[in-house]
């Protein structure tokens, strides 16, 4: 269980953590004086949306993210796309991505943020995109195998 920002417009909670395959591979935000109210205590303020089909990392931190998934993978058979999204082969063997709130850690398998979008079985996207803001709206990826009840 995990409880979100009270008094906040949004279901959001700050991210502490994100981790790499295993929560043994784990990264804190680096602080940023740019943004203090998203970015403070090495935490990222995150939108918590079951109505978004990926994970948007904040732009501050999305390059590294991605290079930190393939380097952990070892794998080089990736490219960033001109539309924005990264794509890889569909039979890439990626780690999860967990990412930790309140202390406790929340898996997204790769299962759940890898489409095979051109439905060809041989390139596939990942739904974890960047946006041009100082903050996270992480989406169904993170839900699948939870249950959460929105009780405000």
């Amino acid at each position: 269980t995990t409880k979100m920002i009270e008094n906040d417009f949004f279901w959001a909670n700050y991210n502490t953590g994100v981790a790499i395959g295993s929560i043994a591979n784990a990264f804190a935000y680096e602080n940023t004086s740019d943004y203090p109210v998203f970015i403070e205590n090495n935490a990222i303020y995150s939108i918590i949306d079951t109505g978004s089909t990926a994970l948007m990392i904040s732009a501050l931190y999305y390059e590294s993210l991605i290079y930190e998934i393939f380097n952990y993978a070892g794998l080089d058979d990736w490219q960033f796309t001109q539309g924005g999204y990264v794509e890889c082969s569909c039979n890439a063997d990626l780690p999860p991505i967990w990412f930790q709130f309140d202390n406790k850690w929340i898996e997204v398998r790769a299962t759940d943020y890898i489409w095979d979008y051109f439905e060809t079985g041989d390139r596939c996207i990942l739904f974890v995109l960047p946006t041009n803001m100082s903050m996270h709206i992480l989406g169904m990826p993170l839900f699948i195998d939870y249950y959460s009840i929105h009780d405000a």
